[in-house]
């Protein structure tokens, strides 16, 4: 269901009408709608109406503009819920107005104007967009746990694979180990080997992965560690050597100790090759 500034408005012409009035049927015109065609299954859409169509969350007390910015905030994240391609942008919406801005249709941005939400001066402003961030950054942070699992999954399916030998799941018994996966160097040989898998759903060039302190440590301390980047969507695999990506890492040890740093994955773009698991 799109959202448009004239249906935001009537929407909210709706609310306050319903909280105004002791009885207010539905099928009175607003601004020339009728509720029931357009304003009541949006609403419902949003869950601010029950099944007798009471109003749900506001009160008299509700000013008109925050009930515009609930109206918004309740609509854009359920699109994103619903997977909704126009809203994929919402899991890096917490780096600012400006970038959303650019990733809105004339359409959304008129709506977000229209509910004072690109003005300095609007009380309500900061409050709105602080929950927005929020919302994203803990969507992120789901989403980087769901791809680093599927990754390490992907890791020990392929280890398995490759030596005939289920590998340690170190992901799970110890999360500061400092590495995912414990296998083993072939079928030939039950040398220990040190498996730190990093995993993205984006393309190659957009792709990253971020190592931590401790797991650099470990990867300089200890010759049988090796690194599995996962290509998620193209199921394709790069493994490296330690030496590979310890040369990427920051050479900064006299400005401060960092805890983590990136490494893009087109770094290693040559070392990627489709994989078949079974």
């Amino acid at each position: 269901m799109k959202l448009t500034p004239g249906l935001l408005l009537v929407s909210r012409a709706y609310i306050k009408r319903k909280l105004d009035l002791d009885y207010f049927d539905d099928e009175t015109y607003i601004e020339g709608i009728n509720p029931t065609k357009e304003i009541i299954p949006f609403l419902k859409y949003l869950n601010l109406l029950d099944s007798n169509n009471n109003i749900q969350e506001f009160n008299l007390e509700t000013q008109d503009e925050k009930i515009l910015q609930r109206i918004l905030f309740i609509y854009i994240t359920k699109r994103d819920k619903d997977e909704d391609e126009d809203f994929r942008w919402m899991t890096r919406a917490y780096k600012g107005i400006n970038f959303i801005k650019d990733r809105l249709d004339d359409n959304m941005n008129a709506c977000l104007r229209q509910a004072n939400l690109y003005n300095d001066d609007s009380e309500l402003m900061e409050e709105w967009w602080d929950q927005v961030y929020t919302y994203s950054r803990e969507k992120t942070q789901e989403s980087y746990q769901e791809t680093g699992r599927e990754g390490e999954k992907l890791s020990f399916l392929y280890e398995f694979q490759r030596v005939g030998k289920k590998p340690r799941k170190e992901y799970i018994q110890n999360t500061s180990a400092g590495f995912d996966l414990l296998s083993i160097h072939s079928h030939n040989s039950n040398e220990k080997l040190m498996i730190e898998t990093k995993s993205s759903i984006s393309s190659i060039n957009q792709a990253e992965a971020f190592v931590t302190r401790n797991e650099l440590d470990m990867a300089i301390e200890h010759s049988n560690y090796i690194f599995h980047f996962w290509l998620i969507r193209e199921k394709k695999l790069a493994v490296l050597d330690r030496k590979s990506v310890i040369a990427t890492a920051p050479k900064n040890e006299n400005e401060g100790r960092w805890e983590k740093f990136r490494v893009p994955f087109a770094t290693f773009k040559n070392n990627f090759k489709e994989v078949s698991l079974n």
